[in-house]
């Protein structure tokens, strides 16, 4: 699926992760397959969440990009719960480091999980 007809139909809102979508979108691999895409953060800076067949990526664009990408191979796991407006997704990876995110909007955690742990539809 293409970044920019995923993104129209998984946000209400692209405008709110606009910059990081375009930005996103020079960072995957013309045969990287996209399974789910979130509005996510690591801490105050707002950004997407991009959820491939063959890594996780957050990017967030404020006064320069910020890229943390982790291959799958390194996700021993992903869990979370949702929190009041949005929701909190740990990624646990294989040398015993867990990365904290906020995941949105409302309702989109179970998905990330399920694609992330090889369980998506």
């Amino acid at each position: 699926m293409r970044l920019q007809q995923a993104a129209a139909e998984q946000f209400d809102r692209t405008w709110v992760v606009a910059p990081a979508l375009e930005h996103a979108w020079a960072l995957l691999a013309w045969d990287e397959e996209l399974r789910v895409l979130a509005e996510a953060s690591r801490g105050v800076r707002a950004g997407v969440l991009v959820v491939t067949d063959r890594r996780v990526v957050l990017v967030t664009k404020v006064l320069g990009e910020q890229v943390h990408d982790w291959p799958r191979a390194t996700i021993r796991k992903a869990s979370g719960r949702d929190v009041a407006v949005a929701a909190r997704l740990r990624l646990h990876l294989t040398d015993g480091e867990n990365v904290t995110l906020w995941v949105g909007p409302r309702g989109r955690l179970g998905r990330v999980i399920a694609e992330i742990n090889g369980s998506g539809g």
